[in-house]
């Protein structure tokens, strides 16, 4: 028990390593808390910092992962009342830290990439087919958090195919949880105001058609709506033209009076 627990620790404190926030701090002298999404992980990491800080944050991530899994491989598995614990669900701790992390304030990222990494401390050559659905998605869709959350869910499918209950069992636990860390893409995802990468099929589609602002929509959709009314009711239309013509045959009229008065006055001042 005692074995089990300080694995856990490690992989907590593992991932809890801010690794975008001290890579900023120390080398671009930026903190990324502060900039583009305020996101610690990895793509928001490439958004601020650039590629080369972009990727160094995604390896170091994915093998703070890989490395908790690993624990029970290099040390020797917990055991405990008999059952021998897989590093899966070490690898868990990992998981907590990079989201909860004690050196950000119990703050952190959303755990993409550390997930990525115990995945890679558990069976390689799975996290190859699933590098390549996510970069496929994200390719197709532009967009890392769609691309995220829908690579999750397919590699929980294709998991089943190993017939491994503890391999299937973590990745729809960790499908649901960054589905629920990624509650404000979702929101942004909707309004069609998610950050994109700037290649991929979607990114192409949008430069080529552009979604125009909500003003100009809801200005188009009135001036349509008026139009219809007037098709449907010509009648109504009609009369609002004759009242707002009424008023200058009245000042036509007011004129002539005044003018017939004038001529009056003049007649009888002769």
């Amino acid at each position: 028990m005692l074995k089990l627990l300080i694995m856990l620790l490690v992989a907590y404190l593992l991932g809890s390593i801010p690794t975008g926030v001290w890579i900023g701090k120390i080398f671009f002298h930026t903190d990324i808390r502060k900039a583009g999404s305020g996101n610690i992980g990895t793509t928001n990491t490439y958004r601020v910092l650039g590629k080369t800080a972009g990727t160094v944050v995604m390896l170091i991530d994915i093998l703070k992962g890989a490395l908790s899994t690993l624990q029970p491989v290099v040390f020797g598995a917990p055991i405990v009342h008999g059952v021998v614990i897989n590093g899966l669900l070490i690898g868990l701790g990992a998981i907590l830290g990079n989201t909860f992390s004690i050196f950000d304030g119990f703050k952190g990222g959303k755990a993409v990439a550390t997930s990525a990494g115990i995945l890679a401390g558990y069976n390689f050559p799975f996290f190859i087919v699933a590098c390549i659905i996510f970069g496929s998605l994200v390719y197709i869709t532009s967009m890392v958090s769609v691309a995220s959350m829908a690579a999750l869910t397919i590699i929980t499918f294709l998991s089943l195919l190993y017939q491994d209950g503890v391999l299937t069992t973590v990745a729809f636990v960790l499908t649901l949880f960054i589905i629920y860390r990624h509650r404000a893409n979702l929101d942004r995802i909707k309004a069609g105001t998610e950050n994109m990468v700037p290649f991929g099929l979607y990114h192409h589609y949008r430069l080529s058609h552009p979604i125009k602002p909500k003003q100009d929509a809801d200005d188009s959709k009135a001036s349509v709506t008026e139009n219809d009314n007037a098709d449907a009711n010509p009648e109504t239309v009609k009369d609002e033209t004759s009242t707002v013509k009424a008023p200058k045959a009245a000042t036509k009229v007011t004129s002539e009076e005044a003018q017939l008065d004038n001529n009056t006055s003049s007649t009888e001042s002769k």
